[in-house]
């Protein structure tokens, strides 16, 4: 029986700062319980651990808001753990009206493949429009990387008023919908492809964007020797693709995109065994929420982190300072 099959529920500490966390976690196994005798694609042990936190960037606020968000992180701290559902629910109010417009919403995710972490990264600002994911085996140091930034911040507003909206909506049709609708915006965003240092960009303004997207990582791919750490992230792609899709334990989690629209699991190296054979999660946990602020329970943060507490960008980095330190 493994480890987050034995978790009992515990008190989960508050986040400092305060933000909004959203948070699951489960055992891989890899093919069928019939298959339970044999080597899984020569993975004997997984687990993953997939987390959401919307904070409220503290960079570029003016002396006042800086002095209202200070007056309500002291609330939350002291207040928030001992109060009432009521309670907790007018301090959630009062976060989120300080937090509209300029929330910044960090994915995370780490997948242990047999004691070793290959972590995802999805950052969005909400205030700039930029986004940036990466996947990277963190022995080897291989890793993939996908950026996008409005080349003018000017023309981004129309673009964030609809995400505002995708943000706000929990109907997958509806963020397909709404997704479609702002690929259709000329704003011109700069798209930025990274495979182990070799870099393609391209412009979403150019004609055949969407369609060469699909590829530009399959071209880059050989830039990833044969190795470990390119078995391993071929492994883990399929895992990360099989939570965002799944309806149980990761449905929380799957509601945010967690992989960028313009680049798809197909365009990337595939473990084609991991593939074949299906990925299933079991002995799931999940939490977080609307009117959550906690981690996850201690118990799962030491299994993935041991003493060293739940990994979690500074808010009070500016977005280029934030993109430097996990680029």
């Amino acid at each position: 029986m493994g480890i987050l099959s034995m978790i009992v529920a515990s008190a989960a500490a508050l986040m400092s700062p305060p933000m909004q966390i959203d948070w699951a976690a489960a055992e891989i196994q890899i093919g069928s319980e019939e298959q339970a005798g044999e080597t899984r694609c020569g993975i004997e042990d997984a687990s993953v651990l997939i987390v959401i936190a919307q904070q409220i960037p503290t960079d570029g606020m003016s002396r006042a808001e800086r002095e209202d968000y200070d007056a309500l992180v002291e609330r939350i701290t002291t207040e928030f753990e001992a109060a009432d559902q009521r309670g907790r629910a007018m301090l959630m109010l009062d976060y989120l009206k300080l937090a509209k417009g300029r929330q910044r919403v960090i994915t995370q995710g780490w997948i242990i493949l047999d004691g070793m972490p290959v972590v995802l990264t999805l950052v969005y600002d909400q205030t700039t429009g930029g986004q940036f994911f990466k996947i990277e085996d963190e022995v080897s140091g291989a890793y993939f990387s996908f950026g996008l930034q409005p080349k003018n911040e000017d023309d981004f507003a129309e673009t964030k008023e609809l995400i505002d909206t995708m943000l706000k909506t929990d109907d997958p049709k509806e963020q397909r919908a709404i997704a479609d609708e702002i690929a259709g915006v000329k704003n011109g965003n700069e798209a930025r492809f990274e495979v182990n240092g070799e870099v393609a960009t391209r412009s979403t303004e150019d004609p055949g964007f969407r369609a060469e997207a699909l590829t530009i990582f399959s071209d880059l791919w050989p830039n990833l020797e044969p190795g470990e750490g390119r078995e391993r992230l071929e492994r883990a792609v399929p895992i990360v693709w099989a939570a965002i899709k799944d309806g149980d334990t990761f449905k929380a989690v799957g509601s945010h995109r967690a992989w960028p629209d313009v680049v798809y699991p197909d365009s990337v190296g595939h473990d084609a065994c991991v593939t074949k054979a299906g990925v299933h999660f079991v002995d799931g946990e999940s939490g977080g929420g609307s009117f959550s602020l906690e981690a996850p329970p201690d118990e799962i943060i030491e299994e993935f982190f041991r003493d060293e507490g739940l990994p979690m960008p500074d808010p009070d980095l500016s977005w280029k300072a934030l993109l430097k330190e996990i680029r």
